[in-house]
This record gives C-alpha cells, structure tokens and sequence, in this order.
C-alpha cells in the first residue's frame, strides 16, 4: 500500500461514517482485484487539493 498525500488539505464538510465506508469498499475491492495477478501488487491512495475541491484517488495494479 502507498499513499501520496498533500499535506495542504482544506478542511471538509461531510459524514466522516458515510467517507470511512466509501474508502474502505474501494480499498477492498482493489485488494479483490489484485488476488487473481501474478508479480507486485500495489494499492494507491492519492489526495490532492484544487482550490475548494479535495479529489481522493484509489488505485490499484489488479485487473479490470
């Protein structure tokens, strides 16, 4: 697992619960699908800030 995180992050309005649960189901499914693969699997985790707009990444080396 590899996280490439902006340390400038603006603060953000939500459901911390409901962002928990989203983040978990993507990292889980990324793990899902690098199961089935053969060489180094790696899961991505990137956030970065745009002005007013967070945009949060999860990648992964698995198929589909």
């Amino acid at each position: 697992m590899r996280t490439e995180l902006d340390p400038d992050l603006p603060h953000v309005m939500a459901e911390r619960v409901q962002l928990q649960q989203v983040l978990m189901n993507l990292m889980l499914n990324g793990i899902d699908a690098m199961k089935g693969t053969s060489g180094p699997n790696e899961l991505t985790i990137k956030s970065d800030a745009d002005g007013a707009q967070l945009m949060i990444s999860v990648s992964d080396t698995g198929a589909g």
